[in-house]
């Protein structure tokens, strides 16, 4: 095993956008490579990091929503994109991802939480900003399909209601229809 050292967490930034304290504290200890990262004071703790360069918290979301997957691909819906996970603090404003839908496409976006999460919401806001589908059904699964009638630029939030910690790890992945 080799030691990775996070300190500024530079490279870590493109799976989670979240501060280096709260990271420290949600890793959990699954096994993997030895990553480096501070603590709530900004000193420096050894925890164990998840294969694939990522901890635990992220690798897990993956996984969640990769469960979930099967069942969208029975649809006809593929995977489209990236996933984006990030740790939120419940009642805070949540995570934003803009999105270009074409008209007459089938699309769901699906969110999942980790073990910390009691409730996760999601909706798709308009160009306008105005809810065009909304799930805030107590779960931690949640998922809104949409069928624009025009091809136009949405966004999709996401935010939690319930976390038992600080900060939990959230996935989002998005699934359109064939053209």
């Amino acid at each position: 095993m080799h030691r990775i050292i996070l300190a500024i967490l530079g490279a870590f930034a493109l799976f989670v956008q979240a501060p280096a304290p709260a990271l420290a504290q949600e890793t959990e200890l699954l096994g993997g490579e030895d990553a480096v990262l501070p603590d709530a004071r900004g000193e420096v703790v050894e925890v164990a990091s998840a294969r694939r360069g990522m901890p635990s918290g992220p690798r897990i979301i993956s996984r969640e929503l990769d469960r979930a997957s099967e069942a969208f691909q029975a649809w006809r819906l593929q995977p489209w994109g990236d996933d984006v996970i990030s740790l939120l603090g419940a009642g805070e404003h949540g995570h934003r991802e803009p999105y270009v839908l074409e008209a007459g496409r089938q699309y769901v976006f699906q969110v999942a939480c980790d073990s910390n999460c009691d409730d996760v919401d999601i909706e798709v806001l308009d160009a306008q900003g105005r809810p065009a589908q909304r799930d805030t059904s107590q779960t931690i699964w949640p998922a809104v399909s949409i069928e624009p009638q025009q091809s136009s630029r949405y966004t999709v939030r996401v935010w939690l209601t319930r976390c038992a910690v600080d900060y939990c790890y959230v996935g989002l992945r998005a699934y359109r229809s064939a053209p």
